[in-house]
């Protein structure tokens, strides 16, 4: 009996439905609803293996289910050992297993008093040095209450629960900072082993040997890959050492021409591109192998010691494996690494299982070192045996579907070749050992279903080997301004009116790409966030949007460092070929940086984040994005009519006084102009413009800094006022001489006999310093998107100059919309999970006042509405709200579990998705959300008012 485990609604209850998401491993009862939880199910039946009966099998698996389009997520494994039928021994390695595989980041352990609650994606805990082992430990434990009742502590129940998993609260929860750290996780360990014992080897290496030695280390990974996976017979590697029982002691033989030979003979068994390695000769020697010796026995990581016992190729998925060397292989030429859980997601989106029909024809037209087509051969493996099944392959099965479906483009041989070798690890997945052995022999894919070279040589060529189109265009472009002379080449006359936007490779991939899908078919492609954002490329943006049918927006600018190394800013664009109808609608999803999005876990997506923009709102309107990342809703109203008030720079020309940035400092010297005019000025650094005007104590004086630009002398002359290039708009009048400054203030100049004018500018200005605060940061291009704060001076000069009390127009509404895209949504974007919003909960003075601006906005349409209840339980907040005198709904005392009832008995699915759950019950409306403070500032409060006023109305008529 799981008892405890049922008290945490992760294991089924006699009477009672589960909670959706539980799905049963070891049985046919609790069935996968997908073909995703089919393949997670299978894949977590396997990490107990055939031989180690001792080690326990996973019992549960709950699941995460969204409806809009995102494949189910895996939050946690869950074994019942409540009649003690394993060892604590054994249930530490399948800790160790569960860590190495990475998909479950948390696993779930009952003993007869008590459930354990294990880490899976950070360190290994594990691990026992002493021992070199795998040893039991808990990371908590949620007990039973007392010697005399078998319930579990309450407050750790809730805390743990299967409620907070199903609807994201969990990772939310500031308790639950330490239950994953992406940079310790097995995956990223075993990548960094891998980088430093590359860098360990081009440090010997000559620099044109590099490219083989690094064939040698991606080979030799497959090799052990293959060794794990009990691929060879038994004594086959004493076939080439004697007595060499391992494929390291092979390596440790120092035998070269015996690792040698055995290549070949890899080779000749298994045929295709894997184990061809240029120049093998030149790299194979004594010190290569025992650099490589040294990786697979992991001896050491960043000099400290590293057991090699704590890894296991078996284990590891083949996805993962494909990834280490992507590293490598897109260094360089403005590509970014792509990390596998942004490819599974735009996967979701581009080739969704659900309109897959197995003979889909998928191409990345710079593929580097192949992610998205491993990701896309393995839904076409997974259709394919949910259509069939779930039977085994055979290898011509496998290299039938690889051999008409996947094919790519990529500049780099080395990459090419590494996608070769990434596409024939996932082929080898999806075989049985033995028939991998007796079986397998591996096609060619350079030349065939992979081409080396620019991908605009190759678009004739992909045209003639698929003539109908391809079925399914995704990838990452390099983000490069470096258009190559054929891609402008190949660009059809009729769009030559309109140049590539910064000669931006990324942009002309997406351009071309409509040209070779066949006809409704879908493109996914990776794209600067500056298509959308920056004012340069908004008429190319614009032909894009209305050539072909832009279904969704997958935003990403929100998430800082979302690709490793790179900051870099992306958008993923995904369309349809065909035209888009006049009244088309384009879905923004802006994803933002969580704690699960942090440490790698799954993109968490809230009901705000879902936009709905229409394609001539957009095309018309291109800082539309800009409002929806800070809250959209009415936010976007509000900004249209902002920005048809005059702005600053049409008052400038109107008065005609001048403006522009300081002088320019830059390291090269040889474009180091003289400027006389500034030497021995005062200056004006950004730390003395404050929010209390210029502090002269901190002024300072021009030296001989190397000027790459220098303004006209007059630029520095009184009057003139000066504002920070920043958000907060620091600013002041400066009516004392000449005072000089950077290239980061704006300087505003009126001649003097108008220094009376620009005095009564300045005061306003100041006066209305927050308001054009939130203005800016609402319509800046650079604020947030390319820097965090930073404005360019074209936003500055575009911000609204209403006429005389234009500022105090606004209505109630519309004050809350900008004070909270300014102090919620923008922290938001900056900080993340780390931000007020999605770090603190929400408190009874912030329900109020989330209560105060709901009811004043339906006021008018609802004279009796009032607010009622409101309170917190397992991680979510309510708010009820009556229409009349009292309530017609029976309060009971304890609402913790009426609460938990009426989210996950009645609108589960509802809740899971959109994190929001609006229940009707006679007089009464109660709103049911996270209770985190993002879900509770008043401009929610304005969101959730219009959409209950459309529910309203529908049930009136």
């Amino acid at each position: 009996m799981s008892a405890l485990l049922q008290q945490l609604a992760l294991s089924p209850k006699q009477g009672r439905a589960p909670l959706p998401g539980l799905v049963s491993v070891k049985d046919g009862t609790l069935k996968p609803q997908s073909i995703t939880e089919h393949v997670a199910r299978r894949e977590a039946g396997l990490l107990t293996g055939t031989k180690e009966t001792d080690i326990p099998g996973i019992d549960y698996i709950f699941f995460r289910r969204f409806n809009d389009g995102r494949s189910p997520q895996v939050c946690a494994y869950v074994v019942d050992n409540s009649a003690n039928r394993y060892t604590r021994d054994a249930i530490a390695d399948l800790h160790r297993r569960v860590w190495l595989n990475g998909t479950a980041p948390l696993l779930y352990v009952e003993w007869p008093t008590q459930v354990d609650v294990l880490r899976c994606a950070a360190g290994p805990d594990f691990w026992n040095s002493r021992k070199q082992a795998a040893t039991y430990k808990e990371f908590d434990s949620i007990k039973v209450a007392s010697e005399v009742s078998s319930a579990l502590d309450e407050a750790k129940q809730v805390r743990y629960s299967a409620f907070r998993l199903a609807e994201g609260t969990f990772w939310e929860d500031p308790e639950n900072t330490d239950w994953a750290h992406a940079d310790q996780a097995a995956h990223k360990r075993l990548l960094q082993a891998v980088i430093e014992t590359d860098r360990a080897l081009s440090q010997e290496a000559e620099p044109a040997a590099r490219p083989a030695t690094r064939r040698l280390l991606l080979l030799f990974i497959f090799t052990k890959y293959l060794e794990d996976r009990e691929v060879f017979p038994s004594g086959w590697f004493a076939g080439f050492v004697p007595k060499a029982e391992t494929f390291l002691d092979v390596l440790q033989s120092g035998k070269v021409a015996a690792v040698r030979d055995m290549l070949a003979t890899l080779k000749e068994r298994f045929n295709g591109d894997i184990f061809e390695v240029p120049e093998v000769e030149q790299s194979l020697s004594r010190a290569v192998l025992l650099e490589f010796t040294e990786l697979l026995h992991a001896k050491t990581l960043g000099k400290q010691r590293y057991l090699w016992a704590q890894f296991s190729f078996r284990y590891i998925p083949v996805e993962i494996l494909s990834h280490i060397y992507q590293h490598f292989a897109q260094e360089g030429k403005g590509a970014i690494y792509t990390p596998p859980f942004v490819a599974d997601l735009m996967l979701d989106y581009a080739l969704p299982y659900k309109t897959m029909t197995g003979r889909e024809k998928v191409l990345d037209p710079t593929c580097g070192s192949g992610i998205f087509l491993v990701g896309a051969f393995r839904r076409l493996t997974h259709f394919w045996q949910n259509q069939n099944d779930w039977k085994p392959f055979r290898a011509r099965q496998l290299k039938e579907i690889l051999r008409n479906s996947i094919y790519g483009v990529e500049d780099l041989r080395e990459a090419a070749q590494v996608a070769a070798l990434n596409l024939a690890l996932a082929v080898c997945e999806a075989l049985h050992p033995k028939v991998i052995w007796n079986e397998l022999k591996f096609d060619k894919l350079i030349g065939h279903n992979l081409f080396v070279g620019d991908f605009f040589k190759h678009q004739e060529n992909l045209r003639k080997t698929i003539p109908e189109g391809f079925s399914c265009i995704v990838g990452n472009p390099p983000f490069a301004s470096e258009l190559t002379e054929t891609a402008v080449a190949s660009r059809p006359e009729a769009l030559r009116d309109i140049p590539i936007p910064d000669r931006n490779i990324g942009y002309a991939v997406l351009e071309a790409v409509p040209a070779l899908l066949s006809e409704n078919a879908r493109s996914c492609l990776l794209q600067p966030s500056g298509i959308l954002y920056n004012t340069k490329p908004q008429k190319f943006a614009a032909r894009i949007l209305r050539s072909h049918a832009v279904e969704a927006v997958l935003d990403f600018v929100s998430i800082r460092n979302l690709f490793e190394a790179a900051d870099t800013k992306a958008v993923a664009l995904l369309m349809r070929k065909q035209p888009p109808a006049e009244d088309h609608q384009i879905h923004h999803i802006t994803f933002r940086r969580t704690k699960c999005v942090h440490e790698r876990i799954g993109f968490e997506l809230d009901h705000y984040d879902v936009h709905e923009v229409s394609l001539n709102f957009a095309t018309q309107n291109p800082w539309v994005w800009k409002s929806n990342i800070l809250g959209g809703g009415r936010l976007v109203h509000l900004t249209e009519k902002v920005m048809r008030w005059p702005t600053l720079k049409q008052f400038l020309d109107q008065k005609r006084w001048t403006h522009g940035e300081g002088f320019i400092i830059g390291k090269n010297k040889a474009r180091k102009k003289p400027c006389e005019c500034l030497k021995g000025k005062r200056l004006l650094l950004a730390g003395a413009l404050t929010a209390n005007g210029i502090n002269q104590s901190l002024l300072s004086e021009v030296e001989d800094h190397n000027v790459v630009y220098c303004p006209p002398e007059e630029r520095f002359r009184a009057p003139m006022f000066l504002i920070w290039e920043n958000v907060s708009l620091y600013a002041d009048l400066w009516l004392n001489g000449d005072l000089t400054y950077l290239d980061s203030v704006l300087g505003i100049n009126a001649p003097p006999e108008d220094q009376k004018h620009l005095k009564i500018f300045a005061e306003k200005f100041l006066q209305h310093r927050k308001a054009l605060c939130e203005f800016a940061t609402l319509i800046s291009t650079e604020a947030l998107i390319g820097r965090s704060t930073g404005l360019l001076p074209s936003d500055i000069l575009r911000l609204p100059w209403p006429e005389e009390n234009g500022f105090t127009m606004l209505v109630w509404w519309e004050k809350i919309l900008l004070s909270d895209a300014t102090e919620f949504y923008s922290p938001l974007v900056r900080h993340g999970e780390k931000s007020d919003s999605l770090f603190k909960k929400a408190d009874e003075p912030h329900l109020a006042s989330y209560a105060e601006a709901f009811v004043k906005l339906l006021g008018s349409a609802y004279p009796n509405l009032r607010a009622g209840r409101g309170g917190f339980a397992d991680g979510m907040a309510y708010q009820s709200f009556i229409f009349g005198k009292e309530s017609n709904l029976e309060w009971p005392d304890d609402w913790a579990k009426p609460l938990r009832t009426i989210v996950f008995k009645q609108n589960a699915a509802t809740l899971h998705t959109r994190r929001i759950l609006r229940f009707y019950e006679g007089n009464t409306l109660i709103i049911i959300k996270p209770d985190r403070l993002r879900h509770w500032i008043q401009s929610t409060a304005i969101r959730d008012a219009d959409e209950t006023l459309v529910d309203l109305l529908e049930q009136d008529s």
